[in-house]
């Protein structure tokens, strides 16, 4: 599946590729922006798989948003959060929990938040 646009302006992914699509310029749905000195960046919004961990979804959506591979994401998870404290948040079934969970931080230069639905949102690079 390729990523699409909605209207929050947020690009949707389905967590099943590395990267930006190879393509003529202007066919990627992937929002960027890029210079000369700094890789191409993007907000998206991942969508966990089945059997994914909370913590590998939130490495693989960084990755897509740096415009990387994973392997290529330059510093662990753990430098920013605890990852077994972030799984364990969100390994309950939604059905077992009697309010939505939102979880929000910060990691990588970036505003990285997980919903109950099953998605990772990372923000365009935010101003440091």
């Amino acid at each position: 599946m390729t990523p699409t646009d909605d209207d929050s302006g947020i690009t949707q992914s389905s967590g099943d590729h590395d990267g930006p699509p190879n393509g003529p310029l202007g066919e990627s749905d992937y929002v960027s922006t890029s210079n000369a000195d700094e890789p191409i960046t993007t907000e998206v919004r991942y969508e966990v798989h089945d059997g994914q961990s909370t913590s590998e979804a939130v490495v693989f959506a960084v990755a897509e948003a740096k415009g990387c591979n994973a392997l290529e994401v330059d510093e662990p998870l753990y430098n920013w959060i605890d990852p077994d404290a972030l799984d364990a948040v969100f390994r309950l079934p939604r059905e077992d929990v009697s309010a939505d969970r939102l979880f929000s931080f910060q990691a990588y230069g970036r505003e990285v938040t997980v919903v109950d639905t099953r998605a990772v949102h990372v923000s365009y690079p935010l101003d440091t």
